[in-house]
Protein backbone atom coordinates (compact mmCIF):
# COMPACT_ATOMS: atom_id res chain seq x y z
CA UNK A 1 0.00 0.00 0.00
CA UNK A 2 1.36 3.39 -0.59
CA UNK A 3 1.98 5.95 1.65
CA UNK A 4 -0.78 8.21 -0.48
CA UNK A 5 -3.35 5.20 0.45
CA UNK A 6 -2.08 4.98 4.00
CA UNK A 7 -2.92 8.95 4.12
CA UNK A 8 -6.15 9.09 2.82
CA UNK A 9 -7.50 6.05 4.97
CA UNK A 10 -6.12 8.07 8.36
CA UNK A 11 -7.93 11.20 7.04
CA UNK A 12 -11.16 9.38 6.95
CA UNK A 13 -11.03 7.61 9.95
CA UNK A 14 -10.20 11.14 11.56
CA UNK A 15 -12.85 12.61 9.88
CA UNK A 16 -15.41 9.88 10.66
CA UNK A 17 -13.86 9.88 14.42
CA UNK A 18 -14.47 13.74 14.63
CA UNK A 19 -17.78 13.78 12.73
CA UNK A 20 -18.66 10.82 15.21
CA UNK A 21 -18.36 12.84 18.47
CA UNK A 22 -20.14 16.03 17.14
CA UNK A 23 -22.93 13.65 16.27
CA UNK A 24 -23.05 11.95 19.64
CA UNK A 25 -22.74 15.22 21.57
CA UNK A 26 -26.48 15.38 20.62
CA UNK A 27 -27.07 12.05 22.08
CA UNK A 28 -29.81 12.70 24.47
CA UNK A 29 -32.13 9.20 24.42
CA UNK A 30 -29.17 7.05 24.57
CA UNK A 31 -25.09 8.04 24.23
CA UNK A 32 -24.73 5.70 21.06
CA UNK A 33 -27.45 7.19 19.30
CA UNK A 34 -27.60 10.47 18.09
CA UNK A 35 -30.41 12.01 15.89
CA UNK A 36 -27.92 13.92 14.10
CA UNK A 37 -25.13 11.69 12.76
CA UNK A 38 -22.93 13.10 9.69
CA UNK A 39 -20.52 10.09 9.79
CA UNK A 40 -23.29 8.07 7.60
CA UNK A 41 -23.15 10.41 4.44
CA UNK A 42 -19.04 10.89 5.65
CA UNK A 43 -18.49 7.00 4.92
CA UNK A 44 -20.85 6.17 2.22
CA UNK A 45 -19.75 8.52 -0.26
CA UNK A 46 -16.14 7.75 0.64
CA UNK A 47 -16.87 3.77 -0.25
CA UNK A 48 -18.99 5.11 -3.23
CA UNK A 49 -16.50 7.81 -4.40
CA UNK A 50 -12.70 5.84 -3.14
CA UNK A 51 -14.17 2.09 -3.64
CA UNK A 52 -14.36 -0.56 -1.73
CA UNK A 53 -10.90 -0.33 -0.06
CA UNK A 54 -11.49 1.84 2.29
CA UNK A 55 -13.38 0.25 4.69
CA UNK A 56 -11.28 -0.04 7.37
CA UNK A 57 -10.89 3.65 7.73
CA UNK A 58 -14.26 3.44 8.31
CA UNK A 59 -14.47 0.42 11.10
CA UNK A 60 -11.75 1.94 12.75
CA UNK A 61 -13.52 5.28 12.72
CA UNK A 62 -16.45 3.88 14.29
CA UNK A 63 -14.97 1.85 16.45
CA UNK A 64 -12.96 4.64 17.97
CA UNK A 65 -16.00 6.81 18.29
CA UNK A 66 -17.76 4.34 20.41
CA UNK A 67 -15.29 2.98 22.04
CA UNK A 68 -14.98 6.37 23.79
CA UNK A 69 -17.94 6.60 24.70
CA UNK A 70 -19.54 3.54 25.95
CA UNK A 71 -15.96 1.66 26.83
CA UNK A 72 -16.72 -1.47 26.37
CA UNK A 73 -14.84 -3.38 23.10
CA UNK A 74 -17.23 -5.94 22.18
CA UNK A 75 -20.05 -3.53 21.72
CA UNK A 76 -18.36 -0.91 20.10
CA UNK A 77 -16.96 -3.83 17.75
CA UNK A 78 -20.50 -4.82 16.88
CA UNK A 79 -21.58 -1.27 16.56
CA UNK A 80 -18.43 -0.19 14.06
CA UNK A 81 -19.18 -3.49 11.91
CA UNK A 82 -22.75 -2.24 11.80
CA UNK A 83 -21.64 1.22 10.14
CA UNK A 84 -19.38 -0.15 7.73
CA UNK A 85 -21.66 -2.74 6.80
CA UNK A 86 -23.96 0.06 6.06
CA UNK A 87 -21.52 2.25 4.29
CA UNK A 88 -20.49 -1.08 1.99
CA UNK A 89 -24.43 -1.79 1.46
CA UNK A 90 -25.04 1.89 0.19
CA UNK A 91 -22.02 1.83 -2.51
CA UNK A 92 -22.74 -1.27 -3.26
CA UNK A 93 -26.61 -1.08 -4.22
CA UNK A 94 -25.96 2.73 -6.00
CA UNK A 95 -23.33 1.28 -8.08
CA UNK A 96 -25.21 -1.36 -8.88
CA UNK A 97 -28.81 0.21 -9.46
CA UNK A 98 -28.27 4.52 -9.20
CA UNK A 99 -25.33 5.22 -11.82
CA UNK A 100 -22.51 5.22 -8.68
CA UNK A 101 -21.07 8.51 -8.38
CA UNK A 102 -23.37 9.67 -11.35
CA UNK A 103 -26.87 9.11 -9.31
CA UNK A 104 -27.58 12.96 -9.04
CA UNK A 105 -27.80 13.60 -12.97
CA UNK A 106 -31.06 12.45 -13.01
CA UNK A 107 -34.22 12.84 -10.52
CA UNK A 108 -34.68 8.43 -10.97
CA UNK A 109 -31.35 7.97 -9.71
CA UNK A 110 -31.66 10.73 -7.14
CA UNK A 111 -35.02 8.81 -5.63
CA UNK A 112 -33.22 5.39 -5.98
CA UNK A 113 -30.12 6.63 -4.16
CA UNK A 114 -32.64 7.82 -1.12
CA UNK A 115 -33.97 4.80 -1.65
CA UNK A 116 -30.80 2.62 -0.83
CA UNK A 117 -28.24 4.89 0.85
CA UNK A 118 -30.69 6.81 2.87
CA UNK A 119 -33.50 3.87 3.82
CA UNK A 120 -32.28 0.60 3.08
CA UNK A 121 -28.35 0.35 4.41
CA UNK A 122 -29.23 2.64 8.03
CA UNK A 123 -31.88 0.42 8.48
CA UNK A 124 -29.54 -2.32 8.51
CA UNK A 125 -27.12 0.07 10.78
CA UNK A 126 -29.97 0.78 13.11
CA UNK A 127 -30.77 -2.92 13.11
CA UNK A 128 -27.21 -4.07 14.11
CA UNK A 129 -26.37 -1.05 16.21
CA UNK A 130 -29.52 -1.28 18.30
CA UNK A 131 -29.43 -5.51 18.76
CA UNK A 132 -25.43 -4.61 20.19
CA UNK A 133 -26.47 -2.38 22.57
CA UNK A 134 -29.06 -4.51 23.96
CA UNK A 135 -26.62 -7.06 23.71
CA UNK A 136 -24.24 -5.13 26.28
CA UNK A 137 -26.71 -4.20 28.46
CA UNK A 138 -26.31 -0.40 27.03
CA UNK A 139 -29.80 -0.20 26.21
CA UNK A 140 -32.88 -0.24 28.48
CA UNK A 141 -35.52 -3.27 26.37
CA UNK A 142 -38.23 -0.66 26.84
CA UNK A 143 -36.48 2.48 25.04
CA UNK A 144 -35.31 0.00 21.79
CA UNK A 145 -38.02 1.12 19.21
CA UNK A 146 -37.31 4.58 20.42
CA UNK A 147 -33.12 4.14 20.06
CA UNK A 148 -33.41 2.52 16.94
CA UNK A 149 -35.99 5.30 15.32
CA UNK A 150 -33.33 8.04 16.41
CA UNK A 151 -30.85 5.99 15.30
CA UNK A 152 -31.92 5.21 11.78
CA UNK A 153 -33.52 9.01 11.24
CA UNK A 154 -29.98 10.02 12.37
CA UNK A 155 -28.13 8.25 9.58
CA UNK A 156 -30.99 8.57 7.03
CA UNK A 157 -30.15 12.92 7.60
CA UNK A 158 -26.38 12.07 7.27
CA UNK A 159 -26.90 9.86 4.00
CA UNK A 160 -29.10 12.49 2.06
CA UNK A 161 -27.78 15.78 3.83
CA UNK A 162 -24.16 15.37 4.33
CA UNK A 163 -23.50 12.57 1.57
CA UNK A 164 -24.27 13.92 -2.14
CA UNK A 165 -22.42 16.86 -0.86
CA UNK A 166 -19.62 14.98 -0.43
CA UNK A 167 -20.26 13.24 -3.60
CA UNK A 168 -20.83 16.50 -5.85
CA UNK A 169 -17.73 18.11 -4.70
CA UNK A 170 -15.64 15.05 -5.26
CA UNK A 171 -16.47 14.94 -8.84
CA UNK A 172 -14.29 17.21 -11.34
CA UNK A 173 -15.14 20.59 -10.86
CA UNK A 174 -16.85 22.50 -13.85
CA UNK A 175 -16.35 26.07 -12.29
CA UNK A 176 -19.19 28.40 -12.85
CA UNK A 177 -18.81 31.53 -14.64
CA UNK A 178 -18.80 35.04 -12.73
CA UNK A 179 -23.03 35.48 -13.13
CA UNK A 180 -23.66 32.28 -12.40
CA UNK A 181 -21.54 31.59 -8.70
CA UNK A 182 -23.03 35.72 -8.00
CA UNK A 183 -26.85 34.16 -8.16
CA UNK A 184 -25.64 31.13 -6.50
CA UNK A 185 -24.14 33.50 -3.32
CA UNK A 186 -27.50 35.40 -3.52
CA UNK A 187 -30.00 32.57 -3.34
CA UNK A 188 -27.94 30.68 -1.25
CA UNK A 189 -27.76 34.33 1.70
CA UNK A 190 -31.71 34.26 0.61
CA UNK A 191 -32.42 30.67 1.68
CA UNK A 192 -30.42 30.98 4.93
CA UNK A 193 -32.18 34.41 6.00
CA UNK A 194 -35.17 32.73 5.09
CA UNK A 195 -33.91 29.85 7.55
CA UNK A 196 -33.19 32.09 10.28
CA UNK A 197 -36.97 33.45 9.97
CA UNK A 198 -38.26 30.11 10.56
CA UNK A 199 -35.46 28.75 12.61
CA UNK A 200 -34.06 30.82 14.78
CA UNK A 201 -37.01 32.73 16.40
CA UNK A 202 -36.57 35.96 14.02
CA UNK A 203 -40.12 35.82 12.96
CA UNK A 204 -43.15 36.17 14.84
CA UNK A 205 -44.72 32.78 14.27
CA UNK A 206 -41.59 31.54 15.52
CA UNK A 207 -42.77 31.96 19.09
CA UNK A 208 -46.23 30.77 18.49
CA UNK A 209 -44.50 27.41 16.76
CA UNK A 210 -46.38 27.88 14.13
CA UNK A 211 -45.76 25.29 11.12
CA UNK A 212 -43.90 27.67 8.73
CA UNK A 213 -41.09 25.57 7.57
CA UNK A 214 -43.18 25.06 4.63
CA UNK A 215 -41.79 28.81 3.71
CA UNK A 216 -38.03 27.29 2.89
CA UNK A 217 -39.61 25.54 0.09
CA UNK A 218 -40.03 28.17 -2.39
CA UNK A 219 -36.78 28.99 -2.07
CA UNK A 220 -35.34 25.73 -2.37
CA UNK A 221 -37.42 24.82 -5.17
CA UNK A 222 -35.76 28.33 -6.80
CA UNK A 223 -32.56 27.02 -6.12
CA UNK A 224 -33.15 23.73 -7.92
CA UNK A 225 -33.76 25.65 -10.92
CA UNK A 226 -31.86 27.73 -11.00
CA UNK A 227 -28.25 26.22 -9.73
CA UNK A 228 -26.60 22.69 -10.25
CA UNK A 229 -27.35 19.95 -7.75
CA UNK A 230 -24.23 20.30 -6.17
CA UNK A 231 -25.03 24.38 -5.33
CA UNK A 232 -28.44 22.79 -4.37
CA UNK A 233 -26.68 19.80 -1.82
CA UNK A 234 -24.70 22.90 -0.55
CA UNK A 235 -27.25 25.18 0.60
CA UNK A 236 -29.61 22.14 1.72
CA UNK A 237 -26.44 21.08 3.89
CA UNK A 238 -25.88 24.55 4.79
CA UNK A 239 -29.93 24.97 5.93
CA UNK A 240 -29.55 21.72 8.35
CA UNK A 241 -26.47 23.57 10.18
CA UNK A 242 -28.57 26.64 11.17
CA UNK A 243 -31.54 24.95 11.36
CA UNK A 244 -30.49 22.33 13.90
CA UNK A 245 -28.60 25.55 15.79
CA UNK A 246 -32.02 27.14 16.54
CA UNK A 247 -33.95 23.99 17.12
CA UNK A 248 -31.56 23.18 19.85
CA UNK A 249 -32.02 27.12 20.92
CA UNK A 250 -35.96 26.06 21.08
CA UNK A 251 -36.69 27.91 18.33
CA UNK A 252 -38.92 26.82 15.01
CA UNK A 253 -41.87 24.80 13.96
CA UNK A 254 -40.18 21.33 15.20
CA UNK A 255 -38.72 22.70 18.66
CA UNK A 256 -40.20 20.18 21.53
CA UNK A 257 -40.03 20.06 25.05
CA UNK A 258 -37.21 16.99 24.54
CA UNK A 259 -34.27 17.55 22.34
CA UNK A 260 -34.50 14.30 20.81
CA UNK A 261 -37.95 14.83 19.68
CA UNK A 262 -37.56 17.88 17.93
CA UNK A 263 -34.34 17.22 16.66
CA UNK A 264 -36.06 13.47 15.03
CA UNK A 265 -38.80 15.79 13.37
CA UNK A 266 -36.37 18.32 12.20
CA UNK A 267 -34.23 15.73 10.50
CA UNK A 268 -37.35 13.80 8.93
CA UNK A 269 -37.95 17.90 7.66
CA UNK A 270 -34.38 18.17 5.90
CA UNK A 271 -34.51 14.64 4.70
CA UNK A 272 -38.04 15.12 2.81
CA UNK A 273 -36.54 18.75 1.44
CA UNK A 274 -32.99 17.19 1.02
CA UNK A 275 -34.64 14.51 -1.59
CA UNK A 276 -37.09 16.95 -3.42
CA UNK A 277 -34.68 19.89 -4.01
CA UNK A 278 -31.63 17.37 -5.27
CA UNK A 279 -34.68 15.74 -7.48
CA UNK A 280 -35.40 18.76 -9.23
CA UNK A 281 -32.38 20.09 -9.25
CA UNK A 282 -31.24 16.78 -11.59
CA UNK A 283 -34.43 17.05 -13.37
CA UNK A 284 -33.51 20.35 -14.36
CA UNK A 285 -30.09 19.66 -15.25
CA UNK A 286 -30.67 16.53 -17.24
CA UNK A 287 -33.21 18.72 -19.51
CA UNK A 288 -30.50 21.12 -19.89
CA UNK A 289 -28.07 18.48 -20.63
CA UNK A 290 -30.58 17.45 -23.42
CA UNK A 291 -31.33 20.55 -24.58
CA UNK A 292 -27.59 21.15 -24.94
CA UNK A 293 -27.18 18.00 -26.58
CA UNK A 294 -30.06 18.47 -29.49
CA UNK A 295 -28.65 22.17 -29.70
CA UNK A 296 -25.39 20.01 -30.59
CA UNK A 297 -26.88 17.95 -33.05
CA UNK A 298 -28.67 20.63 -34.70
CA UNK A 299 -25.79 22.20 -35.25
CA UNK A 300 -23.55 19.02 -36.04
CA UNK A 301 -26.58 18.69 -38.71
CA UNK A 302 -26.45 21.80 -40.00
CA UNK A 303 -23.25 21.75 -40.29
CA UNK A 304 -23.23 18.36 -42.04
CA UNK A 305 -26.12 19.97 -44.33
CA UNK A 306 -23.99 22.82 -45.60
CA UNK A 307 -20.72 20.61 -45.99
CA UNK A 308 -23.81 18.56 -48.00
CA UNK A 309 -24.31 21.52 -50.14
CA UNK A 310 -21.26 23.05 -50.27
CA UNK A 311 -19.83 19.50 -51.80
CA UNK A 312 -22.84 18.84 -53.94
CA UNK A 313 -22.10 22.55 -55.30
CA UNK A 314 -19.19 21.96 -55.93
CA UNK A 315 -19.83 18.25 -57.66
CA UNK A 316 -22.16 20.09 -59.86
CA UNK A 317 -19.61 22.89 -60.53
CA UNK A 318 -17.26 19.77 -61.50
CA UNK A 319 -19.81 18.32 -63.46
CA UNK A 320 -20.71 21.22 -64.93
CA UNK A 321 -17.29 21.81 -65.68
CA UNK A 322 -16.80 18.78 -67.25
CA UNK A 323 -19.88 19.26 -69.24
CA UNK A 324 -18.88 21.79 -71.21
CA UNK A 325 -15.76 20.70 -71.92
CA UNK A 326 -16.78 17.62 -73.15
CA UNK A 327 -19.11 19.38 -74.99
CA UNK A 328 -16.43 22.04 -76.83
CA UNK A 329 -14.01 18.73 -76.99
CA UNK A 330 -17.78 17.37 -79.00
CA UNK A 331 -18.28 20.25 -81.12
CA UNK A 332 -14.29 20.28 -82.01
CA UNK A 333 -14.31 16.97 -83.28
CA UNK A 334 -17.52 17.21 -84.93
CA UNK A 335 -15.93 20.11 -86.77
CA UNK A 336 -13.31 18.64 -87.65
CA UNK A 337 -14.98 15.70 -89.00
CA UNK A 338 -17.58 17.93 -90.69
CA UNK A 339 -14.87 19.82 -92.12
CA UNK A 340 -13.40 17.16 -93.69
CA UNK A 341 -16.67 15.35 -94.77
CA UNK A 342 -17.87 17.79 -96.24
CA UNK A 343 -14.19 18.44 -97.77
CA UNK A 344 -14.38 15.25 -99.57
CA UNK A 345 -17.27 15.66 -101.88
CA UNK A 346 -16.38 19.85 -102.36
CA UNK A 347 -13.03 18.47 -103.56
CA UNK A 348 -14.05 15.85 -105.98
CA UNK A 349 -16.74 18.32 -107.45
CA UNK A 350 -13.93 20.89 -108.08
CA UNK A 351 -11.73 18.68 -108.92
CA UNK A 352 -13.67 17.32 -112.07
CA UNK A 353 -15.24 20.65 -113.13
CA UNK A 354 -11.36 21.79 -113.60
CA UNK A 355 -10.82 18.53 -115.60
CA UNK A 356 -13.75 19.31 -117.74
CA UNK A 357 -12.95 22.55 -118.32
CA UNK A 358 -9.43 21.88 -119.02
CA UNK A 359 -10.91 19.10 -121.38
CA UNK A 360 -13.36 21.63 -123.13
CA UNK A 361 -10.26 24.22 -123.68
CA UNK A 362 -8.19 22.16 -124.99
CA UNK A 363 -11.09 20.30 -127.13
CA UNK A 364 -10.25 16.93 -125.96
CA UNK A 365 -13.34 16.49 -124.26
CA UNK A 366 -15.34 13.05 -125.24
CA UNK A 367 -18.54 11.60 -124.01
CA UNK A 368 -16.69 8.72 -121.91
CA UNK A 369 -15.12 11.81 -119.96
CA UNK A 370 -18.05 13.84 -119.79
CA UNK A 371 -19.99 10.32 -118.89
CA UNK A 372 -17.63 9.47 -115.86
CA UNK A 373 -17.90 13.22 -114.80
CA UNK A 374 -21.25 12.87 -114.65
CA UNK A 375 -21.35 9.66 -112.41
CA UNK A 376 -18.96 11.49 -109.97
CA UNK A 377 -20.70 14.83 -109.74
CA UNK A 378 -23.82 13.04 -109.25
CA UNK A 379 -22.52 10.67 -106.79
CA UNK A 380 -20.69 13.60 -104.77
CA UNK A 381 -23.75 15.87 -105.18
CA UNK A 382 -25.37 12.92 -103.32
CA UNK A 383 -23.26 12.75 -100.39
CA UNK A 384 -23.21 15.98 -100.08
CA UNK A 385 -26.83 16.70 -99.92
CA UNK A 386 -26.92 13.86 -97.48
CA UNK A 387 -24.32 15.00 -94.83
CA UNK A 388 -26.28 18.69 -94.97
CA UNK A 389 -29.63 16.59 -94.57
CA UNK A 390 -27.91 14.86 -91.09
CA UNK A 391 -26.49 18.50 -90.34
CA UNK A 392 -30.09 19.85 -90.70
CA UNK A 393 -31.73 16.91 -88.81
CA UNK A 394 -29.09 17.24 -85.61
CA UNK A 395 -30.16 20.92 -85.58
CA UNK A 396 -33.78 20.08 -85.56
CA UNK A 397 -33.32 16.99 -82.84
CA UNK A 398 -31.48 19.70 -80.60
CA UNK A 399 -34.00 22.26 -81.25
CA UNK A 400 -36.88 19.85 -80.29
CA UNK A 401 -38.59 20.59 -84.08
CA UNK A 402 -38.30 17.35 -85.54
CA UNK A 403 -41.78 16.77 -86.56
CA UNK A 404 -43.41 13.70 -88.08
CA UNK A 405 -46.39 13.17 -90.54
CA UNK A 406 -47.87 10.41 -89.69
CA UNK A 407 -50.26 8.38 -91.92
CA UNK A 408 -51.26 4.51 -92.18
CA UNK A 409 -48.78 2.94 -94.41
CA UNK A 410 -47.88 -0.78 -95.24
CA UNK A 411 -44.54 -1.66 -93.96
CA UNK A 412 -44.11 -4.34 -96.49
CA UNK A 413 -44.48 -2.26 -99.41
CA UNK A 414 -42.43 0.56 -98.37
CA UNK A 415 -39.24 -1.35 -97.32
CA UNK A 416 -39.89 -3.39 -100.32
CA UNK A 417 -39.11 -0.84 -102.67
CA UNK A 418 -36.39 0.49 -100.44
CA UNK A 419 -34.80 -2.95 -101.36
CA UNK A 420 -35.62 -2.78 -104.79
CA UNK A 421 -34.04 0.62 -105.16
CA UNK A 422 -31.03 -0.18 -103.66
CA UNK A 423 -30.51 -3.25 -105.45
CA UNK A 424 -30.49 -1.24 -108.80
CA UNK A 425 -27.30 0.88 -107.26
CA UNK A 426 -25.55 -2.05 -105.27
CA UNK A 427 -24.39 -5.04 -107.97
CA UNK A 428 -22.07 -6.81 -105.48
CA UNK A 429 -24.51 -7.68 -103.04
CA UNK A 430 -27.35 -9.87 -102.33
CA UNK A 431 -29.91 -8.23 -100.62
CA UNK A 432 -33.26 -10.32 -99.73
CA UNK A 433 -36.15 -9.52 -98.36
CA UNK A 434 -38.88 -10.89 -96.34
CA UNK A 435 -41.95 -9.55 -95.24
CA UNK A 436 -45.71 -10.22 -94.27
CA UNK A 437 -48.69 -9.26 -98.02
CA UNK A 438 -49.57 -6.40 -95.49
CA UNK A 439 -47.68 -4.51 -92.56
CA UNK A 440 -49.94 -1.53 -91.61
CA UNK A 441 -48.69 1.03 -89.42
CA UNK A 442 -49.28 4.48 -88.62
CA UNK A 443 -45.58 6.45 -89.70
CA UNK A 444 -44.38 9.09 -91.52
CA UNK A 445 -42.90 7.83 -94.34
CA UNK A 446 -40.05 10.27 -95.09
CA UNK A 447 -38.06 9.48 -92.32
CA UNK A 448 -38.75 5.96 -91.68
CA UNK A 449 -37.56 5.41 -95.07
CA UNK A 450 -34.42 7.10 -94.16
CA UNK A 451 -34.01 5.23 -91.14
CA UNK A 452 -34.26 2.32 -93.40
CA UNK A 453 -31.86 3.45 -95.84
CA UNK A 454 -29.45 4.40 -93.34
CA UNK A 455 -29.52 0.66 -91.45
CA UNK A 456 -29.24 -0.79 -95.30
CA UNK A 457 -26.30 1.25 -96.26
CA UNK A 458 -24.58 0.71 -93.06
CA UNK A 459 -24.90 -3.32 -93.21
CA UNK A 460 -23.39 -2.95 -97.33
CA UNK A 461 -20.92 -0.83 -95.92
CA UNK A 462 -19.71 -2.50 -93.41
CA UNK A 463 -20.15 -6.47 -94.17
CA UNK A 464 -17.69 -8.14 -97.00
CA UNK A 465 -18.36 -7.75 -100.41
CA UNK A 466 -20.33 -10.17 -101.85
CA UNK A 467 -21.87 -10.75 -98.23
CA UNK A 468 -25.76 -10.89 -98.22
CA UNK A 469 -28.02 -8.24 -96.26
CA UNK A 470 -31.19 -9.61 -95.75
CA UNK A 471 -33.67 -7.15 -94.68
CA UNK A 472 -37.26 -8.65 -92.90
CA UNK A 473 -40.25 -7.36 -92.05
CA UNK A 474 -42.04 -9.55 -89.05
CA UNK A 475 -43.99 -9.83 -86.18
CA UNK A 476 -42.47 -8.40 -83.09
CA UNK A 477 -43.98 -8.27 -79.28
CA UNK A 478 -46.88 -6.63 -78.08
CA UNK A 479 -48.17 -6.04 -81.12
CA UNK A 480 -45.30 -4.54 -83.33
CA UNK A 481 -44.09 -4.80 -86.37
CA UNK A 482 -39.89 -5.51 -86.49
CA UNK A 483 -38.06 -4.57 -89.90
CA UNK A 484 -34.71 -6.43 -89.10
CA UNK A 485 -31.78 -5.53 -91.39
CA UNK A 486 -28.88 -7.93 -90.85
CA UNK A 487 -25.43 -8.34 -92.41
CA UNK A 488 -23.00 -10.63 -92.17
CA UNK A 489 -19.94 -8.56 -91.49
CA UNK A 490 -17.51 -8.82 -88.54
CA UNK A 491 -19.67 -7.51 -85.98
CA UNK A 492 -19.33 -4.81 -83.16
CA UNK A 493 -16.98 -5.11 -80.62
CA UNK A 494 -18.06 -5.51 -77.27
CA UNK A 495 -17.20 -2.47 -76.07
CA UNK A 496 -18.13 -0.69 -78.72
CA UNK A 497 -21.78 -1.59 -78.59
CA UNK A 498 -23.00 0.86 -75.49
CA UNK A 499 -22.13 3.90 -77.86
CA UNK A 500 -22.96 3.07 -81.24
CA UNK A 501 -26.43 5.02 -80.93
CA UNK A 502 -24.49 8.17 -79.45
CA UNK A 503 -23.66 11.13 -81.27
CA UNK A 504 -20.40 11.39 -83.50
CA UNK A 505 -19.90 7.60 -82.57
CA UNK A 506 -17.65 5.33 -85.11
CA UNK A 507 -17.08 1.89 -84.70
CA UNK A 508 -14.25 2.45 -87.55
CA UNK A 509 -13.31 5.64 -89.73
CA UNK A 510 -11.61 5.13 -92.81
CA UNK A 511 -11.20 6.45 -95.88
CA UNK A 512 -13.42 3.80 -96.73
CA UNK A 513 -16.30 3.76 -94.57
CA UNK A 514 -16.94 7.97 -94.30
CA UNK A 515 -19.41 9.55 -92.43
CA UNK A 516 -19.88 11.98 -89.62
CA UNK A 517 -21.30 9.42 -87.15
CA UNK A 518 -25.08 10.72 -86.69
CA UNK A 519 -26.96 7.93 -88.78
CA UNK A 520 -27.77 5.78 -85.91
CA UNK A 521 -28.40 8.67 -83.41
CA UNK A 522 -30.97 10.73 -85.93
CA UNK A 523 -32.08 6.93 -86.41
CA UNK A 524 -32.58 6.25 -83.17
CA UNK A 525 -34.59 9.71 -82.55
CA UNK A 526 -36.67 8.96 -85.39
CA UNK A 527 -38.40 5.92 -84.61
CA UNK A 528 -38.09 6.84 -80.87
CA UNK A 529 -40.35 9.81 -82.31
CA UNK A 530 -42.98 7.19 -83.40
CA UNK A 531 -43.42 6.08 -79.82
CA UNK A 532 -40.87 2.91 -81.05
CA UNK A 533 -37.26 1.34 -80.65
CA UNK A 534 -34.19 1.01 -82.28
CA UNK A 535 -32.20 -1.54 -81.13
CA UNK A 536 -28.86 -3.35 -82.15
CA UNK A 537 -28.65 -7.88 -82.20
CA UNK A 538 -25.38 -9.58 -82.34
CA UNK A 539 -26.53 -13.25 -83.34
CA UNK A 540 -23.74 -15.48 -81.82
CA UNK A 541 -23.01 -17.06 -85.49
CA UNK A 542 -21.74 -12.98 -86.30
CA UNK A 543 -22.57 -10.02 -87.84
CA UNK A 544 -25.09 -7.43 -86.34
CA UNK A 545 -29.00 -7.17 -86.75
CA UNK A 546 -30.46 -4.10 -86.20
CA UNK A 547 -34.19 -3.79 -85.45
CA UNK A 548 -36.67 -1.23 -85.96
CA UNK A 549 -39.77 -2.10 -83.56
CA UNK A 550 -43.34 0.17 -83.74
CA UNK A 551 -46.70 -0.50 -82.93
CA UNK A 552 -48.80 -2.34 -85.32
CA UNK A 553 -52.16 -1.65 -86.75
CA UNK A 554 -53.91 -4.60 -84.80
CA UNK A 555 -56.04 -5.85 -88.29
CA UNK A 556 -52.74 -6.60 -90.23
CA UNK A 557 -50.51 -8.14 -87.04
CA UNK A 558 -51.27 -11.62 -87.62
CA UNK A 559 -50.46 -11.43 -91.14
CA UNK A 560 -48.08 -14.57 -92.60
CA UNK A 561 -44.86 -13.28 -94.57
CA UNK A 562 -44.15 -13.53 -98.00
CA UNK A 563 -40.61 -13.74 -99.69
CA UNK A 564 -38.28 -11.11 -102.01
CA UNK A 565 -34.97 -12.05 -103.24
Amino acid sequence: MSVRSVLVLAALAAGYFLAGKAGLSLAFLNPSASPVWPPTGIAEAAVLVLGYRVWPAVLVGAFLVNFTTTGTIPTSLGVAVGNTLEAFTAAYLVRRWANGVHCFERAQEVLKFALFAGGVAPTLSATVGVATLWWGGLAEPGTLGQVWLTWWLGDLGGALVVGPVLVLWSLAPSWPGLRHAVEATLLTALLLWDGALVFTGLSPLGERRYPDAFLTFPILVWLALRLRPRGTATAVALLSVLAAWGTLQGNGPFAREGANESLILLQAFLSVAAVSSLALASAVAERRQTEAALSDTEETLRLAAQAEDDRARLIEAQASERLAQALLHERDEFLSIAAHELKTPVTSLRLFAQLLNRQLAAGELTPELVNRSAEVIDRQSQRLAGLIDQLLDISRIQAGRLDLTRATMDLTEMVSEIVDTTRLRVNDRALIFRGPAKALASVDGERLEQVVINLIENAIKYGPVGSPVEVTVRNGPDVTWDIRVRDQGPGIPLEHRPQIFDRFYQVEATPHNPGLGLGLFISREIVELHGGQLLAEFPPEGGSEFVVRLAALQETADHPESAAG
